[in-house]
């Protein structure tokens, strides 16, 4: 056993010197020493700091080194470089991996340029908490933005995004700051994750008349079947709204952070789910639907002003996970008590895991 640990140790070992070994070194015209990975393209691990001869709070990144094309960014390069200010991305540059810029709690403007072979993807936490980035230029043919891409990013106020994108659901979650986002023909969509949880600023959603997955129904982002209701903006100007018939499903965090008085549930509604009216801290009735099946857990979490709650239905027939109401909730029911239940199969469920 410990000839085998041994062994492994050892291996480790090399595979670490191998990888060192192939990490090369080039300055650039403007004095940054480049730390790259040469193999049939080039990918930057970061600079060495210590022989970079100029300010380092404005990167313009190289499109070749060491004689070989750079594909991409690779993860965690850049992480927490607190001087970074501004980042350029020139053509050639088709990558930008996990937590590259994460942290940078400094950097404010990033472009990334339009060419022939730009951007396409933009890996997990690629720029999370990167909490003063303002300044955001897609190139047009970008692809992929992963989930918490941008987690965090206060600074940003308006997004558009390109129409080839495909803007995983927690792309830009808790984006303090931003107040509207374009989705255009990008967005991906699953019921049982929350879109833009967090962004207690967002007033407007806007999205393509062609967009083939959603529309936007009195400010209210809804999936193009209708059957789910995916992000009510937090500082939506009305106080009052009235979910459309139709709707099955109430997606997690749907209304999270909302300022509505009073949200009218539509008698098709089946499922409420994980935390869907989560910190809507002025809502103060609600009335369930006599066809509710399940109401996750936290879905009405950070409801404080929420006194009362009244099912319509036979509450033998639904469940409510723990949790999903405040402790000192008043129920009223137009049938039997409900039955609270700690489980739930997967039979049971609206929305999948």
């Amino acid at each position: 056993m410990k000839k085998v640990v041994l062994l492994l140790g050892v291996l480790k070992l090399s595979a670490m010197m191998l990888a060192a070994e192939s990490l090369q070194r080039e300055m650039d015209d403007n004095g940054v020493v480049w730390i790259y990975e040469n193999g049939t393209e080039s990918v930057i691990r970061g600079i060495d700091i210590t022989s970079t001869t100029c300010d380092v709070r404005r990167l313009s990144f190289p499109v070749e080194l060491g004689g070989k094309p750079v594909f991409g960014i690779a993860a965690e390069s850049f992480r927490r470089f607190e001087n970074l200010e501004e980042v350029v991305i020139p053509p050639g540059i088709r990558q930008i991996d996990r937590c590259a810029f994460a942290g940078c709690s400094n950097l404010v403007h990033v472009k990334m340029m339009n060419g022939v072979r730009v951007v396409r993807t933009i890996r997990e936490g690629a720029f999370a908490n990167c909490k003063k980035l303002s300044n955001l230029e897609f190139p047009i043919g970008l692809e992929t933005i992963s989930n918490d891409a941008f987690f965090g990013c206060d600074g940003l106020k308006e997004i558009t995004l390109p129409k080839s994108c495909f803007l995983a659901n927690e792309g830009f979650n808790y984006c303090c700051g931003l107040r509207c986002i374009d989705i255009c023909n990008a967005f991906e969509f699953h019921p049982y994750s929350g879109s833009f949880v967090g962004c207690e600023s967002l007033s407007e959603i806007l999205v393509s008349n062609d967009n083939e997955k959603f529309e936007v129904v009195d400010g209210i982002l809804y999936s193009k079947d209708g059957k789910f209701i995916v992000r009510c903006p937090p500082r939506l100007t009305s106080e009052e709204v009235k979910i459309r018939d139709g709707v099955l499903g109430i997606c997690p965090y749907a209304f999270d952070c909302c300022m509505l008085k009073a949200v009218s549930l539509p008698g098709s509604l089946i499922g409420v789910g994980y935390g869907a009216f989560h910190r809507c801290t002025n809502l103060a009735l609600m009335t369930i639907p006599a066809d509710v099946k399940l109401i996750e857990r936290m879905a009405f979490d950070g409801c404080c002003r929420l006194e009362s709650v009244k099912f319509l239905g036979d509450t033998s027939q639904i469940t409510i996970e723990d949790n999903a109401f405040p402790p000192e909730i008043k129920f009223s029911f137009a049938r039997p008590a409900c039955k609270s239940k700690e489980s739930v199969s997967d039979k049971a469920r609206l929305l999948p895991r």
